[in-house]
């Protein structure tokens, strides 16, 4: 066999160590809560917010420490192709958790799911890594335009232009017709009491529960879970939350791209360095802070704008706080999180805010990294130091 080609099976068959170290790891991640099955909601939504953290660590050791092995046995000489493979496995480590978690994705919605978020994470990934790999330590003509280029490829993905495109490629299903009708029929009433006048109103195919609005296109979308889960007049207060945010003035939506752009900073870290030493890099670091601090209170006070919107639209009742409960506990959301400072406003301080008093005391927030994730950090770090020791 040609020593490529047993290579390439090696590192599969890496791949596929990885994906069953993931599959095991989120097993054990989901043991707190798989064990309150039963009980109420708040306390599930918990104990799983703090497993999908612990859920992050275990994807990045486990791609560590599979590269960490690629690279001491020499499997592939490719380090691009390794990452990805390795990607794959550990990615596909993951659906067994996610069909406990969620039984409702099949493993095409689940593929057809996961390669969005690929596509909007590793994207941008990609570009960043492209442009810092590529940068000077000089800056020059053909490094600005590499940079323009880059920076361009990364706002169109932030901003969601492609999704016109996306949605005359993919037709609704002929069942979800209906559903879809309905959907614009809630717009249509959202539109004439609101004012405000979407550009494109889409259904998604997808078993979470959850609206987003894309103000820089003017669209809005809502699952079919969603629909699902809402009566017509808690669609409509979500529909008027929506509708909040594509009434933002443009600076507003421009701003929206900054928090993820912002991490585009360190592609001049080359430059930088080169020219102003340590102090420059730690001056990125500061404008970073600077973006992601300054826009998420702006974007705070945008969810609290639209949420005053839906509240006054539904006539100050407590469908709105009904619908957002609904929507929290399918997807199983925390009530309360660990702190204040997030985009969106705590669940139960939104309900008092819609004048309706939840039935239960204010939940506990989740906790942070489990002792087990720092293992599982623990064990990554002595294996990459070993690898390099080497």
């Amino acid at each position: 066999m040609p020593p490529l080609l047993t290579s390439f099976l090696s590192i599969l068959v890496l791949a596929l160590g990885c994906g069953i170290a993931t599959w095991l790891a989120m097993h054990y991640n989901l043991v707190a809560w798989r064990r309150r099955a039963g009980q109420h909601w708040t306390v599930r939504a918990r104990l799983l917010w703090t497993a999908r953290l612990n859920r992050t660590w275990i994807v990045i050791c486990i791609n560590l420490i599979g590269i960490s092995l690629a690279i001491e046995w020499r499997l592939i000489e490719s380090s691009y192709l390794t990452v990805v493979i390795l990607l794959g496995g550990v990615i596909l480590g993951l659906y067994p958790s996610t069909r406990e978690i969620e039984p409702r994705f099949t493993l095409p919605v689940w593929l057809g799911y996961t390669l969005s978020i690929m596509f909007f994470q590793f994207g941008l990934i990609a570009i960043g890594m492209w442009l810092a790999t590529t940068m000077p330590k000089e800056m020059d003509l053909a490094a600005w335009l590499r940079t323009a280029i880059g920076l361009t490829g990364a706002m169109i993905i932030i901003s969601g232009i492609y999704l016109p495109l996306l949605s005359r490629l993919t037709p609704l299903k002929p069942e979800l017709k209906p559903v879809y009708q309905r959907l614009k029929d809630i717009a249509e009433i959202a539109t004439r009491n609101s004012g405000v006048t979407p550009r494109y109103i889409w259904l998604a195919n997808s078993p979470i529960a959850n609206a987003v609005a894309f103000p820089l296109i003017n669209a809005v979308v809502f699952t079919t879970r969603s629909m699902e889960l809402l009566e017509d007049d808690e669609c409509l207060s979500v529909m008027y939350h929506e509708y909040g945010h594509l009434r933002e003035p443009w600076s507003i939506r421009l701003m929206r791209i900054l928090p993820t752009l912002g991490f585009f900073v360190f592609i001049f870290v080359h430059p930088v360095s080169h020219a102003f030493g340590t102090m420059g890099v730690f001056l990125l670091i500061v404008l970073l802070i600077i973006i992601q601090k300054s826009t998420n209170a702006v974007m705070r006070r945008m969810e609290h704008r639209a949420d005053d919107l839906a509240n006054s639209l539904s006539a100050h009742s407590p469908v709105y706080a009904r619908a957002l409960e609904k929507l929290h506990e399918a997807s199983q959301i925390p009530a309360v999180m660990a702190h204040k400072k997030m985009t969106h406003p705590d669940l139960y301080d939104r309900m008092l805010q819609a004048g309706l008093t939840p039935s239960y005391e204010p939940p506990l927030p989740p906790e942070g990294i489990t002792w087990a994730a720092k293992m599982m950090i623990f064990i990554t770090i002595l294996t990459v130091i070993l690898v390099l020791k080497e």
